[in-house]
């Protein structure tokens, strides 16, 4: 009975704080965005960080017969990654997908499996801080540098198409795809699902994460993919699940304000939560890409 009764208050609780931070977006000032350009931005700006591993215990990894690790090098440092092992043609089309969390796993690998499939060379990279390798956890800010140095690698192998580059992440991958697809890269197209557009409001569910100081808001609009919807260099498909209710408002803001100054991006919803939603959300990245 104390069971039953202590399961139902942390489900009634879950759907309070749910319910709360989805009023909170839909009522909460509107996120100040403008013509302002990210990686311009990013050439001055200096994050004052705490140094530390990224926030999120990692298992030993055993690299399936359907990858090899590779290093590629980002900011100096080298990291890991697995690349999949599928045929290639005279020309493959290349993805680097961006996981989600703050380490990677091999579920993770697995979920790039319909990519492998259609015939997509993967590469799925492990970030500075994350899983014991090199460099320190920058929530949202070095990682993007990680990620463009992921598709400059998978550019320069023997038998990839640098023309059909694409970029794809979940979770806090999808954020820091809609980041990426915001500066230089090799891409051509990013699809971003149930990532995160404004940080100031995704930090407040998780405060002991921030490795900087909160009282200072340009680090967390550096970090906001919203504050920035003028700087597109690549055309940005914004994924959520139906019942993803955390970044609809945001993500739908985003999306409006970038075609206003002349970019292409989408917003569309695929049915499911966070996870759930994941593999249909993959399934239409994989149909937008095909047209490109």
């Amino acid at each position: 009975m104390k069971t039953c009764l202590i399961r139902a208050f942390m489900v009634f609780s879950l759907i309070g704080a749910i319910a709360a931070y989805f009023v909170y977006e839909k009522v909460a000032t509107p996120a100040p965005w403008g013509s302002g350009d990210l990686e311009v931005e990013r050439q001055s700006f200096v994050s004052d960080m705490a140094k530390g591993p990224a926030p999120q215990q990692y298992a030993q990894l055993t690299v399936p017969a359907s990858a090899r690790e590779i290093t590629y090098t980002s900011d100096g440092m080298n990291l890991k990654g697995w690349l999949s092992r599928n045929r290639r043609g005279a020309k493959s089309p290349g993805l680097v997908f961006v996981h989600g969390g703050f380490a990677f796993s091999s579920a993770d690998w697995e979920q790039t499996k319909p990519f492998r499939e259609a015939g997509y060379v993967v590469l799925s990279p492990m970030l500075r801080g994350e899983n014991g390798g090199p460099g320190y956890y920058e929530a949202f800010y070095g990682e993007v540098n990680d990620v463009v140095a992921a598709g400059k690698y998978l550019a320069s192998l023997h038998g990839i198409d640098r023309d059909r580059i694409f970029l794809c992440g979940h979770s806090t991958g999808g954020t820091i795809t809609m980041l990426a697809s915001m500066i230089s890269s090799p891409f051509c197209a990013a699809a971003s699902i149930g990532g995160s557009p404004d940080q100031e409001m995704f930090f407040k569910s998780a405060p002991q994460i921030v490795p900087f100081a909160k009282d200072k808001p340009e680090e967390f609009a550096m970090r906001s993919p919203i504050r920035f919807p003028d700087s597109l260099r690549c055309p940005l498909y914004i994924i959520c699940g139906t019942r993803d209710y955390f970044f609809h408002f945001r993500s739908q803001q985003l999306a409006n304000a970038a075609v206003e100054y002349g970019h292409e991006c989408d917003y569309l919803t695929v049915e499911g939560d966070h996870h759930t939603s994941v593999p249909g959300a993959i399934e239409s990245a994989m149909d937008i890409f095909s047209e490109f």
